[in-house]
């Protein structure tokens, strides 16, 4: 007979394969998130017609708001809820939600420089959606961040 001694799993699984499939199979794994959402060409391309979309919004809601600020600034100051869901009409091109957007970005937010926005979304949209390099990424977004910092505080120091 035998003697019986305590042994490692190991040990055990090497002298009987069937127990050495059953060993090796307990190892946990972390899953493997699918991301061939992201990698699809559609994707790509409705993702930066969407950048491209919002640049072209969000430059005809600037551009109004530099001619229209005054007679909306009173309505839109307020409640933003109270706005939109009053009757009263925006005088932006683009209406009430342009009017918001460009009051948030332009009065509450980085001034003039808030078109730098405008261009950060449209090259990178453009090369999202078409693989065409309008402007050097990196380049871009660089002058675009100093641009936001050094317009605002500049124009800020000045005109306030």
């Amino acid at each position: 007979m035998a003697v019986k001694a305590n042994r490692l799993k190991s040990e055990i699984a090497e002298a009987q394969p069937e127990l050495k499939e059953k060993v090796n199979s307990k190892k946990f794994t972390f899953p493997k998130p699918d991301l061939s959402f992201f990698k699809d060409k559609r994707t790509h391309f409705f993702t930066g017609l969407f950048l491209v979309l919002l640049s072209l919004f969000l430059f005809f809601a600037f551009t109004s708001f530099i001619f229209t600020w005054k007679a909306d600034y009173s309505e839109v100051s307020g409640s933003w809820w109270n706005f939109l869901l009053s009757e009263t009409q925006a005088a932006n091109w683009l209406g009430k939600f342009g009017a918001l957007m460009a009051h948030s970005f332009i009065h509450n937010g980085f001034g003039i420089a808030s078109f730098a926005f405008v261009v950060m979304f449209f090259v990178t949209g453009f090369r999202v959606a078409f693989k065409i390099q309008v402007l050097p990424l990196g380049k871009t977004f660089s002058y675009s961040f100093f641009a936001l910092i050094f317009l605002s505080t500049t124009a800020g120091f000045l005109f306030d």
